[in-house]
């Protein structure tokens, strides 16, 4: 495996206008950034953290690549892409968007893993999803959001709860990318809308 891109990299392959980071506010395993976006067409290399995308204004096409061929699908306010980590992906869409990212470290995703299922993760994936219906994470966006905005007393607190609750919720409702991340996960969950 390459090279693997961090947090602070990302804005040089998806350069957006950043409007919201939660770096001061949250825990460092699971950090949250606000971006808009004109239309774009980027390669992203392979990162380091899983990363979730929740749309909060605009629609459009969505145009990605992960590995094979190209998916597409319509996303806007309340639907959910999920990418798995340590893979390149190309990305292209045609009207403006803004939305929440989500980067997830491995650790915490596998300790989650672990504590959930009772079991030792060795590996957590995620299944390529360019759209899925998800408004619990649309919720959790909404109000990890609020708090790092506000930066209220308790809010570190409150955003790191935030944070396991939005973990746990991806590892219980997301297909699995594989047979084998099935049998380690321990439960199949109830899969997001797709």
């Amino acid at each position: 495996m390459g090279r693997l891109i961090t947090v602070e990299e990302l804005p040089q392959y998806a350069g957006g206008d950043l409007k919201l980071d939660s770096v001061a506010t949250g825990m460092p395993e699971f950090r949250m950034r606000v971006f808009r976006y004109a239309p774009s067409d980027i390669s992203v290399p392979p990162s380091e953290n899983f990363l979730i995308v929740n749309y909060r204004e605009g629609a459009t096409s969505m145009n990605r690549r992960v590995t094979g061929a190209w998916k597409q699908e319509h996303v806007g306010r309340g639907v959910t892409t999920l990418l798995t980590r340590a893979e390149p992906s190309n990305w292209v869409w045609r009207n403006d968007i803004e939305v929440s990212h989500f980067y997830i470290s491995p650790a915490l995703m596998m300790k989650t893993a672990s504590e959930a299922f009772d079991r030792d993760a060795e590996r957590v994936e995620l299944h390529d999803l360019v759209r899925a219906e998800d408004p619990v994470l649309a919720w959790i966006s909404d109000q990890m959001i609020q708090e790092v905005a506000a930066g209220g007393p308790g809010g570190r607190l409150c955003y790191d709860a935030l944070a396991l609750q939005a973990s746990l919720h991806i590892l219980r409702n997301t297909p699995p990318s594989s047979s084998s991340c099935r049998a380690r996960r321990g439960v199949s969950g109830r899969p997001m809308r797709g």
